[in-house]
Parts: C-alpha cells; sequence; structure tokens
C-alpha cells in the first residue's frame, strides 16, 4: 500500500489541500544530511524522483525534515532562492518561515525542534556550489 501525504498549497488567494504519494526520501536523506542524530532538523535539495506531481508553476527546490523525540517524521516541499538551499539555521529559520505561510501551528512546532537542535557540521551545509 502506497503511503499518502497531505498537501497545502496557496492557490488564487485561497488554501487548497489534498493528498499525493508519499517519495522515497531515504536516498536523498543518506545523500545530504548530516548522519548525527542530535541535528533533529535538516534542510536539503529535492533530488528529481522526489518532486511531486502536482502541476505547480512554482515547484519546490527543497526538503525541510525534521524528527521528533517520539520518532515521528515531518517533511515539507518548500522552494526556497537556491542561494538559501543550504543545511544552516538561517536557511532552515527561512524554510520555516514558508510552512508558516501554510501551516502557522506546524511552523511554531518546528521552531521549537530548531531551538533544541545541534546545528550540522559546516561540511554539510551547502550544495549551492
Amino acid at each position: 500500500m502506497n503511503k499518502l501525504w497531505p498537501y497545502a498549497r496557496p492557490v488564487n488567494g485561497r488554501l487548497e489541500r489534498g493528498w499525493h504519494p508519499a517519495p522515497d526520501l531515504a536516498a536523498g536523506n543518506a545523500q545530504f544530511f548530516d548522519p548525527d542524530p542530535a541535528c533533529v532538523i535538516q534542510l536539503r535539495p529535492l533530488i528529481r524522483a522526489e518532486v511531486p506531481a502536482l502541476n505547480l508553476s512554482n515547484p519546490p527546490n527543497g526538503l525541510l525534515y525534521a524528527r521528533t523525540q517520539d520518532g515521528s517524521e515531518f517533511a515539507a516541499f518548500i522552494r526556497l532562492p537556491q542561494g538559501q538551499l543550504k543545511n544552516d539555521r538561517a536557511s532552515i529559520m527561512n524554510a520555516i518561515e514558508c510552512v508558516g505561510r501554510v501551516d502557522l501551528a506546524c511552523a511554531i512546532y518546528l521552531r521549537e525542534l530548531a531551538a533544541r537542535t545541534r546545528w550540522p557540521r559546516p561540511a554539510t551545509q551547502s550544495w549551492t556550489g
């Protein structure tokens, strides 16, 4: 059985919600994320196979990923300028602001998680060259 993920996106001034098939994130996570379990919230670029088929005019280019203390996982497709797509504190906070435009309660929770995380090592912070 395929897992489904909820999505929400602004369309013509209103919020459209729905479901789409969940992509397999394991390959991208292994390629880009700091493996330290203390890094509970991280940001990375999307790989082509992960981009959701939602017919978006401005498709996402990044993934904000978090693990909670109870073992739950959170993933949000986001769009940031290429220069801000780094696995560092400033870029992660910008990504959380993107989430907040769609779901304020979720963004508040992510800010709390970010306040408790250890930030990734500098060698894993940027893929933009």
